[in-house]
């Protein structure tokens, strides 16, 4: 399924800014994977930090490979996680147009 065939109430945008809570933050995208719901997902610098401190999880830099890396950890869907980094001036959430996860 790419990216232009998840109905838009099938798609969400999931932000991780760096707050405390990375454990909550994890099984929120495990479920919504599981649910079929394409998420599409920001992880600030401070994030990873946090991640690493509370999880020990070291996720890579790159959006795509860390695509790969989730999309297999919770074997997802083809294109049903999307990751974009902060140079991506023209994905959809820095247009603007992001899925805001309105059911």
């Amino acid at each position: 399924m790419s990216m232009h065939e998840y109905p838009r109430h099938r798609q969400i945008t999931l932000a991780l800014s760096g707050a405390s809570g990375a454990p909550y933050a994890l099984a929120l995208l495990e479920r919504l994977l599981a649910a079929g719901i394409q998420v599409h997902l920001l992880v600030s610098s401070a994030a990873r930090v946090v991640l690493a401190t509370e999880q020990g999880e070291q996720w890579p830099g790159k959006p795509a490979a860390l695509a790969a890396l989730l999309t297999e950890r919770y074997q997802a869907a083809s294109e049903q996680l999307r990751v974009y980094g902060k140079e991506e001036w023209f994905s959809p959430v820095a247009r603007g147009r992001a899925p805001l996860g309105a059911w």
